[in-house]
């Protein structure tokens, strides 16, 4: 399948992929809704994991003073690469904290965590494959260890492809995704790649020196640390990255409005109720102020004894999604609404309701209740 195929979906199709996202993303728009305080806790975030990158690039090339030119010359790329990222996203998180754009931020997040864990992928695989030289022992030759991550990483790499390729049977009708000779190639040289690193872990470990605690140390970063490391790298990096950060937000951000109505909520913070609108309709679920749990209407224009008086108060509830029980009714008037999750449904009888309702708030006798 043509990776294209993923930024080409229609909505329906897009939410297969996304719904979970989309969900999520409307639960903390809900109850948390999005300000400069949250750009501001993420780019202080993404500044802690630069800076700890930073100091980890500086102390190999001062630990490490007899490691090669050309490795000192990444190290150092990389600490003024992470440099300049602290000071480029700096600006952007300034600039573009006031939008109050929950995937203006997610935007801005996730690229911050990609060059950061990118600049921490080439830092950590240079620094592991400057180990694994320098604990090269008996008859592997570093060449031939360098050879071995080369192609563990291209392998590593086409393995990543190929996942999200195959992922597409999840979300479309596909009944073939990869090229069957690839899975075979990718099959038989992931088989033939951990059996040398096998074989060559278990001569080196009896066979590359007299201490066998110090072969063993040597050989599980060499032979198993290293190559699982250069593995998760790219599988992060080009699988996982593409598959729940991309796809996911490239959708959010093209069926924006879709998502916004489907989902209930807007990416610029939770709807707050306008005070003088109209009675809101039965089913509608919300947030009471300083509410912690969800609402559910189930009455309107409700009359009740309290201590003896007759009083009304605008809404009859439930807890959501608990339901109604009559021990834990709820009474409360439209003022004392914070924000709507769920507007129910309305038709024209809707607003003829409406109508009879305000006749009736014209003619009643009985006092109103305030929380």
């Amino acid at each position: 399948m043509n990776l294209k195929k993923y930024f080409n979906l229609t909505f329906e199709e897009s939410d297969k992929i996304t719904h979970k996202l989309a969900m999520e993303e409307a639960s903390i728009v809900k109850r948390e809704g999005i300000s400069k305080k949250h750009f501001f806790k993420a780019f202080i975030g993404t500044l802690i994991l630069d800076l700890v990158l930073m100091f980890l690039c500086g102390s190999m090339v001062i630990a490490m003073p007899d490691v090669t030119r050309p490795v000192k010359i990444v190290l150092f790329a990389v600490l003024i690469l992470t440099l300049s990222k602290i000071l480029i996203f700096g600006v952007v998180f300034w600039i573009k904290s006031s939008t109050n754009d929950r995937l203006v931020y997610d935007y801005i997040v996730y690229a911050s965590l990609f060059f950061t864990f990118l600049f921490i992928a080439i830092s950590a695989i240079t620094s592991l494959v400057v180990i694994g030289g320098k604990l090269s022992i008996g008859n592997t030759n570093v060449i031939f260890i360098n050879a071995i991550y080369i192609s563990f990483s291209i392998y590593s790499a086409i393995y990543s492809i190929v996942q999200i390729k195959n992922d597409a049977k999840k979300y479309f009708d596909v009944k073939q995704t990869t090229n069957p000779v690839l899975e075979q190639f990718l099959k038989y040289s992931g088989f033939i790649l951990t059996t040398i690193l096998g074989l060559k872990f278990i001569i080196e470990l009896f066979l590359g020196g007299n201490n066998f605690f110090e072969n063993l140390k040597k050989t599980t970063v060499v032979f198993i640390m290293i190559p699982l490391a250069i593995f998760f790298e790219f599988y992060y990096l080009i699988y996982i990255f593409f598959m729940r950060v991309i796809i996911p937000y490239y959708y959010l951000k093209k069926y924006r409005k879709q998502y916004e109505e489907k989902y209930q909520f807007s990416f610029k913070g939770a709807k707050k109720v306008n005070k003088q609108q109209e009675i809101l309709p039965l089913g509608t679920v919300l947030f009471l102020e300083e509410g912690t749990q969800k609402v559910m209407i189930v009455g309107r224009g409700v009359e009740f004894s309290d201590e003896g008086e007759d009083k009304f108060m605008d809404y009859m509830g439930c807890l959501y999604p608990v339901g109604v029980d009559p021990e834990r009714t709820i009474f409360f008037n439209h003022e004392d609404i914070d924000h709507v999750v769920f507007e129910g449904f309305k038709d024209e009888e809707e607003s003829r309701f409406h109508q009879v309702y305000n006749e009736w708030l014209k003619n009643l006798k009985v006092e109103k209740k305030k929380l």
